[in-house]
């Protein structure tokens, strides 16, 4: 044994002149008790720097009618998005016919992103047109119908609507439609079933 160890017991015994000490802390103590908090970040949507198209050709959508009765909603479908990432622009241009080659949909359009410096770092800007030739509304018709409780029937849609707005602000439609040679029939209807020869319709919505 060592002659020289001290007892544990006296080891822990002060003398009552003797003031005990508390270790001041460190600057090193300090930041390991109190860390700091990382500041919040502003969310930015961007889109990468870089440029780049997407294209869609020969696209088509189909339906289902009950009795699972597959009709085609449209065909010939093209798209084109062009992405230009340096500018926080994405546009696009899209068109499509019906299946009985008559009716056709064309449309232009494109999103603006918030730039990195922008006070309103979630905002996105939207703004395009769409412009609709003879589309019979007979198969769209249906499908609402069967959806919903709203007459079934047929007429030929043409017309022009601009659209506009940003993630904070409502969307805005604009536009002149004209449907013609309408009928309706079924649903909230019953027995009746009316007809027009041509309806105009303003949209300001």
């Amino acid at each position: 044994l060592n002659e020289n160890a001290v007892p544990a017991s006296s080891a822990l015994e002060t003398s009552p002149d003797t003031p005990l000490k508390v270790p001041e802390k460190t600057s090193l103590d300090s930041k390991i008790s109190r860390p700091d908090t990382p500041a919040k970040k502003e969310r930015t949507i961007t889109v990468p720097p870089i440029d780049g198209d997407l294209i869609v050709t020969g696209g088509a959508v189909n339906g289902i009618l009950p009795g699972n009765k597959k009709i085609k909603l449209l065909k010939d479908l093209e798209l084109k998005v062009r992405l230009a990432g340096h500018e926080n622009l994405l546009d696009y241009q899209i068109s499509f016919q019906s299946e009985d080659n008559l009716g056709r949909v064309k449309g232009t359009g494109a999103f603006t992103l918030p730039s990195a410096n922008s006070t309103q770092p979630d905002e996105i800007k939207s703004e395009g047109q769409l412009d609709i030739e003879k589309w019979e509304l007979t198969d769209l018709l249906s499908i609402l119908a069967y959806g919903a409780d709203i007459p079934s029937g047929s007429g030929q849609l043409d017309g022009r609507v601009d659209i506009s707005g940003s993630t904070s602000t409502a969307l805005q439609l604009k536009g002149n439609l004209i449907i013609q040679n309408i009928k309706l029939q079924g649903g909230p209807l019953k027995t009746d079933t009316p007809s027009l020869d041509k309806v105009a319709v303003t949209v300001d919505a």
